[in-house]
């Protein structure tokens, strides 16, 4: 099963990577947390 990527927004969460991807219906189908790989 495909989905159409129409919109991606991101948020910085407790030092997080944020990404929602949504389909055609403006619906959430899938949740990603990724930690940023930066160093200060």
């Amino acid at each position: 099963m495909e989905f159409l990527v129409i919109n991606i927004v991101s948020d910085n969460v407790n030092g997080m990577h944020k990404c929602r991807y949504y389909n055609d219906t403006m619906d959430v189908i899938d949740n990603k947390i990724e930690p940023i790989y930066h160093s200060v």
